[in-house]
């Protein structure tokens, strides 16, 4: 299988590469070939769709708020919002507190949420309760 990843590295000692993450990732493609093959295409369209359509629903929820801005359309299930009343470090301090773990959006100064397959509605809808509790409280 080596052979299939081998390239000539003249920079390095043995002047070959073997490797599918290095400077040359080839990770992100044996990743989504792997997937592909175990999933289907059918199977993870249905996975991504599912992904979408919470992430869609939160932004829309938080948009309907008015407690916070949402940055771009929703092209891929991540939604960058920001709020409009309490500093982006207090509010990850209080979800910390209520057991939430979001991540920043450093370009907006906001929070960064990936809408994977294992994120649920129910999750997300208590999500959304801790959430507005945090920037009114």
């Amino acid at each position: 299988m080596l052979k299939y990843i081998r390239f000539k590295a003249p920079y390095l000692p043995s002047k070959i590469s073997e490797t599918i993450i290095g400077t040359r990732s080839g990770g992100s493609i044996v990743s989504i070939y792997a997937i592909l093959k175990h999933y289907g295409i059918y199977k993870l369209r249905k996975i991504y769709e599912k992904c979408y359509n919470v992430a869609s629903y939160f932004r829309d929820k938080v948009l309907r708020t008015g407690k916070f801005k949402v940055y771009g359309p929703l092209e891929t299930p991540i939604v960058c919002f920001k709020p409009l009343t309490a500093s982006t470090n207090k509010l990850l301090s209080k979800l910390k507190a209520r057991g939430w773990i979001i991540y920043k959006c450093s370009l907006v100064n906001g929070l960064r949420i990936v809408f994977m397959p294992h994120v649920t509605m129910s999750v997300i809808r208590k999500l959304l309760d801790d959430l507005i509790y945090a920037v009114e409280y």
